[in-house]
């Protein structure tokens, strides 16, 4: 065996520590590391893209942004997301790869399911009550990783966690599912009743097409 490697580590790094015949693991190696180098950029330019194009060009300026000012801040966005990265690697260097691996999987457990069954779901649901949950769910699971026992202990070097889970995912997503609600029951703006009146027929269109849906949106 080339490696001796945890049996949770990802299946493609497992297809080359079971490799028989050692002088075919470069060219494997080198596909592998390909593979994950261009995910890798993907995501990185996915986030620079959320953040200029998003966040920048369409919430804070309506769709109407300056051309100039939104490729700076992409480079700028592009700069600080490689930076970060390189910290956290470095400060998780040592960790359980499938700790590191869940963690995003709670911070989508906590972000993005409970948005994403609501919408599909629930005619209550609100902008203002899904933004709402979308940070609640993940600064709490932010939060809960880092004071859990492999942040809190194992990087930061403290005795005993402040909270006894390494996956906080079990208590995240139901906080963000009962912040949805409550923002989306209690929101009595112009946006959420056109959220509401805009449900069964986005449904009929999700379902069938925008002809069955008809004229029935709200814009």
């Amino acid at each position: 065996m080339l490696f001796r490697l945890d049996e949770t580590l990802d299946p493609y790094v497992r297809v080359i520590s079971h490799h028989k015949n050692i002088h075919d693991a470069p060219s494997l190696i080198g596909g592998v590391s390909f593979e994950l180098d261009t995910q890798a950029l993907a995501y990185h330019a996915a986030g620079a893209a959320a953040i200029s194009h998003d966040l920048y060009a369409q919430v804070i300026k309506q769709g109407e942004p300056d051309p100039k000012t939104e490729l700076r801040i992409t480079r700028i966005a592009v700069f600080v997301i490689g930076l970060v990265a390189v910290v956290l690697g470095i400060a998780f260097e040592n960790e359980n790869v499938a700790f590191i691996a869940v963690m995003t999987m709670v911070t989508a457990a906590s972000v993005t399911f409970p948005i994403l069954l609501l919408s599909m779901f629930w005619s209550g649901l609100t902008t203002r009550g899904a933004t709402y949950g979308a940070i609640a769910g993940f600064l709490s699971s932010l939060l809960l990783i880092v004071l859990g026992p492999q942040v809190w202990v194992s990087v930061i070097g403290n005795e005993q966690p402040l909270f006894p889970y390494d996956y906080p995912g079990l208590f995240t997503m139901p906080f963000a599912f009962a912040v949805i609600w409550l923002v989306s029951v209690t929101d009595r703006s112009a946006r959420g009743e056109i959220d509401r009146a805009n449900y069964h027929s986005l449904l009929v269109r999700s379902e069938f097409g925008e002809k069955a849906a008809g004229e029935g949106a709200v814009g």
